[in-house]
């Protein structure tokens, strides 16, 4: 069963794990949930017989669009594969190894791992990513610990959830942990310990009005079978959920109230105050111990879904978005034309035209004509997903309006992607106009670790030896160095390593796209790469004091949203806090400066920290 609204970005990966799967004798249900974005025509693409596609003339709950799709299901066995999570080639074969012929199985599971996180990867189960995954009955253990199965590591016997009934209507959110719990009150559970998929933490997979109803129906299902459990344990868990819900509540405007009142009447402070030192002690303990499923030698790492792109005499496509204005679009064409050496047949360029109003388009027609005008979205990664496939170039040069090329760095950065088959993606030294060093050109994955290190300044004051990998790179480096990820104002990408159809996750809108972008390509295991070789001049938003201020709004919205793509969504409250702290310190110490080293700049920044704490502050409360 593969249920999918909106999945261009990734459920290409998530199609062809399910074919990559040793055991051949599957079918895949394809249900569309009113999709706006390219997955239809990914799906399209497929071309397997196996597949049967279906969309509703009406978009429904994830819930209903589960059950519509089970109905529609033969096989014996139902397996689910979201359209961001992939499994591991073995998982049908070993899982149904595991079901043998005993009818009161009726459940089979394995170990699912987080993607997308480099070297932060993350159990499911995280209570027992030390031990033994449960197995025979589970249904207290499921009721008092919540729902620990991920559903992309399931098998559930088809008769078996016949049995059950159906999906009540009431259930919008948690449709997989009502089965589990149905299921498991009636058959056994086998666990097969190995990882049989991934799956990635992502931010923003629910909406808040999602993510209240799932904490309404979780409460809703302590009381649904509280009669088959010790009392004892009933009110314990129906504590703990009742604080969850309160939590949830207090995090949304208009709610605020409501969750004030549920947790001093019917939720626990004592569970909300346990909370942090619990997280740090998972996150100690994971530095001190290897997990369980990584002391198995069986792969636990998917390589990626096989680019199809058509053979092309073109060595490169350069995509350039115009959202800086007509004088920087016509700065940026002049750079490309008078610094590439690169023959004129062998590469081309397409602008993307965002907004009339510049008056681009009649400048490009009179003034480049040999560059290909197209009319796209104002929103950068909508823009840029429009034109990449129509490019024919074996290369794609990202380049952002503001960005002008020096030195012959493109010819550079194609000269280092050919000699180093293994990169995705590589990014150069971006430079302000006054020739110093832009910090947001390229830096690390962001975990919790590293953004307190920037933020509080502790890589100011602590030794190196002991610090984290940065959040970006502080010094710049003399050799080319591997990084996690590189700015899309000026990025080269090996097309063979995103395939055809997709570049941007249009989900990120204008940030956060560049942070994902590489994140999809180092899952695949293509490396992204940082050269200081290639150098290009960035103007941030033409320049003006404003422009610069967006600019860097955008930014630090981009960190959050990759933030909380490699972490749990219950450490962005963390984030947000640890910014915030960040931006005080700032404030006080930038302060400081201004008031004994004048004229310095130290009041600039000291004012640029007194916003960025505004900000964080309004974030911090889901403002």
């Amino acid at each position: 069963m593969m249920n999918v609204y909106n999945g261009a970005a990734y459920v290409r990966d998530a199609l062809e794990s399910v074919r990559a799967q040793t055991f051949p004798d599957w079918e895949i249900v394809f249900w569309d949930n009113g999709s706006t974005d390219a997955t239809g025509q990914i799906a399209a693409e497929f071309a397997d017989p196996r597949m049967r596609y279906f969309r509703p003339q009406q978009a429904t709950s994830p819930a209903r669009a589960r059950e519509l799709a089970i109905r529609e299901a033969r096989g014996e066995w139902l397996a689910f594969v979201d359209h961001d999570d992939v499994w591991l080639p073995d998982k049908l074969a070993s899982q149904l190894a595991l079901a043998g012929d005993d009818p009161g199985v009726a459940i089979i599971y394995g170990r699912a791992v987080s993607l997308g996180s480099r070297g932060e990867e993350v159990d499911f189960d995280h209570r027992r990513e030390f031990g033994a995954l449960l197995q025979g009955d589970i249904f207290v253990a499921l009721y008092t610990d919540s729902c620990f199965i991920q559903m992309s590591s399931v098998l559930l016997r088809r008769s078996a959830v016949a049995e059950v009934g159906g999906i009540p209507d009431s259930i919008e959110v948690i449709s997989d942990y009502y089965l589990y719990l149905e299921l498991t009150r009636r058959y056994k559970a086998r666990a097969l310990q190995g990882v049989v998929s991934r799956y990635r933490l992502r931010a923003g997979s629910l909406t808040h009005t999602a993510e209240l109803r799932m904490h309404v129906e979780a409460l809703q299902s302590v009381d649904r079978w509280a009669h088959e459990v010790d009392p004892k344990l009933v009110s314990i868990r129906r504590r703990n959920q009742a604080t969850r819900l309160a939590v949830a509540e207090l995090r949304h405007p208009g709610f605020r109230m409501a969750g004030l009142a549920r947790l001093a009447k019917e939720g626990s402070v004592v569970f909300l105050l346990t909370r942090p030192p619990v997280w740090l002690y998972r996150e100690v303990r994971r530095l001190l111990r290897r997990p369980i499923w990584r002391q198995d030698r069986a792969p636990t790492v998917w390589r990626g879904a096989p680019a199809r792109i058509a053979d092309s005499s073109l060595a490169l496509s350069v995509i350039v978005v115009d959202a800086k204005g007509r004088e920087a679009l016509r700065d940026c064409l002049q750079s490309l034309r008078g610094q590439m050496r690169l023959a004129t047949q062998a590469w081309e360029v397409v602008v993307v035209d965002t907004d009339a109003a510049y008056g681009s388009a009649e400048m490009v027609r009179a003034e480049f004509p040999e560059a290909r005008l197209v009319a796209g979205q104002e929103n950068f990664a909508s823009a840029g997903n429009e034109t990449y496939r129509s490019c024919r170039g074996r290369y794609v040069l990202l380049l952002d309006s503001g960005t002008v090329v020096l030195d012959h760095a493109v010819d550079r950065m194609l000269e280092i992607m050919a000699a180093r088959p293994e990169v995705g993606a590589l990014g150069c030294r971006l430079v302000g106009p006054d020739g110093v060093p832009l910090r947001w050109s390229s830096g690390n994955v962001p975990m919790l670790r590293s953004v307190a290190s920037h933020f509080l300044l502790l890589y100011r004051v602590l030794p190196e030896a002991i610090l984290p990998p940065p959040l970006y790179l502080e010094n710049q480096p003399s050799a080319d160095v591997e990084v996690g990820w590189v700015s899309s104002a000026c990025m080269l990408v090996r097309r063979e390593a995103l395939g055809a159809t997709l570049l941007f996750d249009e989900r990120f809108g204008d940030g956060g796209e560049d942070f994902d972008l590489c994140d999809r390509l180092r899952l695949g295991e293509w490396k992204v790469l940082f050269t200081p070789a290639a150098r290009a001049i960035h103007r941030e938003a033409g320049g003006s004091a404003r422009g610069a201020l967006d600019a860097q709004r955008r930014r630090m919205r981009s960190l959050r949203v990759a933030f909380g793509m490699h972490n749990r969504t219950a450490l962005l409250p963390v984030y947000n806090l640890t910014v915030l702290l960040g931006f005080l310190v700032r404030t006080v110490v930038y302060g400081l400066g201004a008031l004994l080293r004048p004229g310095r700049g130290y009041s600039a920044r000291a004012s640029d920290s007194r916003r960025g704490a505004a900000e964080s502050f309004a974030s911090l409360f889901g403002r």
